[in-house]
């Protein structure tokens, strides 16, 4: 369970590997908590699904992605003038 005011929305797929949940929301969160409780076969598959992803994901690939942003961003503004 995480925010969109962290990687998560790059890592993971809300309601597949894991749940992404506005920031300041206890009650959110308490639900999502005891609705995953509750429902063991929904944990175990977003868990499988966690580590499938974590699997994908690697140095390597993080690096690369970063870099592929950082160049898209520099065309943008060389091509669209200042910076």
């Amino acid at each position: 369970i995480t925010t969109p005011h962290t990687a998560g929305p790059d890592l993971l797929t809300d309601g597949r590997e894991g749940r992404l949940l506005p920031i300041r929301r206890a009650d959110l969160l308490a639900s999502a908590l005891l609705d995953l409780a509750a429902d063991g076969d929904r944990l175990r598959a977003m868990q499988e699904a966690a580590l499938r992803r974590a699997r994908e994901l690697d140095w390597g690939r993080y690096g690369d992605a970063v870099a592929h942003g950082l160049s898209t961003v520099v065309g943008e503004k060389r091509e669209g003038g200042a910076c």
